[in-house]
Formats: C-alpha cells, sequence, structure tokens
C-alpha cells in the first residue's frame, strides 16, 4: 500500500500508477453516464413516436366512426380507447375545450380545467 503521507516521495512508477488508474476510473465514469443518457433519450423518443402513431390510429378510427354514425358517443370512444392502450384518453378539440375523457365517463365537463 501506497502511504499518502509521503506520496511525493513514492517512487514514479507508483505516481503513474495511481494517475493512470484514476483517469481509467473518470473515463469509466463519464462513459456509463454519457451511454444511461443516450439510452434514456432513445427510449424517450421512442415512446414519444409511439404515442404518436397511437394517437393518429384513434383519431382515425374515431373519425370513421363519426362519418358512419356508428352511434357511439365520443365518451364511448375515449373510454375504448383508453382500454386499448393503456393511457388515459382527452379528447380535446382545437380550441381546447374538453370533448371527452376516458375516466371521467359522461361527467366530463364538471371536470375541472387544469390551466
Amino acid at each position: 500500500m501506497i502511504n499518502t503521507k509521503n506520496f511525493g516521495r513514492a517512487p514514479i512508477h507508483a505516481r503513474i500508477l495511481v494517475y493512470s488508474i484514476i483517469i481509467i476510473l473518470i473515463s469509466i465514469a463519464v462513459t456509463a453516464l454519457t451511454s444511461v443518457v443516450i439510452i434514456v433519450n432513445d427510449t424517450l423518443d421512442e415512446k414519444g413516436r409511439e404515442m404518436h402513431r397511437i394517437c393518429l390510429l384513434l383519431g382515425d378510427e374515431i373519425a370513421q366512426g363519426l362519418e358512419a354514425g356508428a352511434g357511439s358517443t365520443l365518451c364511448d370512444y375515449a373510454a375504448r380507447c383508453a382500454e386499448f392502450t393503456g393511457f388515459r384518453v382527452t379528447l380535446i378539440d382545437p380550441d381546447g375545450e374538453v370533448l371527452a375523457d376516458s375516466t371521467a365517463g359522461e361527467n366530463y365537463i364538471y371536470m375541472d380545467r387544469e390551466g
């Protein structure tokens, strides 16, 4: 073991070894942290793309059902979409008005506005 009190007087090869080990450990830590950040960002990006695809598919299904006069309400569509995806589904018009919510059912009108 290297005596830290006399570290300045330790043989040069021992100091080089210690500095090399420190540099290697720092390099490993930086590489691991960078890898974790990249993996998390890729996972979040993929989840975002998946959510976008699901929203497009669900929007198409709702539009086709409404055009065909299937008789389902928007609350029915929201509930079915939530069951299919496992996510809470809120249908909002372009003006920001809540049209239907999978958790509120027909009581979406009484929901507090968030924002």
